[in-house]
């Protein structure tokens, strides 16, 4: 197994929820509380690619330990060096695994909730995520008890 303790790992896992692989030899774990965490399957070296563990709860944007996280949910890797993550049930973000950048793709980080349309409520409680044909993103929203697909 993984030894999140083992020589040459940063620290052990805290609360460990979403799990996601790139296909090749890494990992990717996110950690209920504000931080993912990158494990080498060849060496079992675990680092933190986004995220900190004593910063602020308050979402932001930034690169590496200088990007926030809330409360991380769903962890998806699209195959070309994104990684896409669902941030307290409202926030849909991707993290360039290369740059460490984040970015919040959908849902305000002033607000609660995805709104995605004046016609539509605001959508909370995401939770499950998965890519479809070519440029299909689809989302699952336990507070409105629907899937959605998201076409980029």
């Amino acid at each position: 197994g993984i030894d999140a303790g083992a020589e040459g790992a940063d620290e052990s896992f805290i609360n460990p929820r979403g799990l996601a692989t790139d296909g090749a030899c890494h990992l990717f774990v996110t950690e209920a509380r504000r931080t993912v965490r990158q494990v080498d399957l060849a060496s079992g070296r675990v680092t933190t690619l986004a995220g900190s563990r004593s910063a602020s709860s308050v979402p932001a944007d930034g690169r590496g330990e200088s990007a926030r996280f809330r409360y991380l949910h769903g962890i998806l890797s699209d195959g070309a060096g994104g990684l896409w993550i669902v941030d307290n049930g409202y926030l849909l973000r991707r993290i360039d695994i290369v740059t460490r950048e984040v970015t919040t793709v959908l849902g305000d980080l002033e607000e609660f909730g995805l709104t995605l349309s004046p016609l539509r409520p605001v959508l909370g409680g995401v939770g499950g995520l998965a890519f479809g044909p070519p440029e299909q993103l689809f989302l699952t929203s336990m507070s409105q008890n629907v899937v959605l697909r998201i076409r980029f």
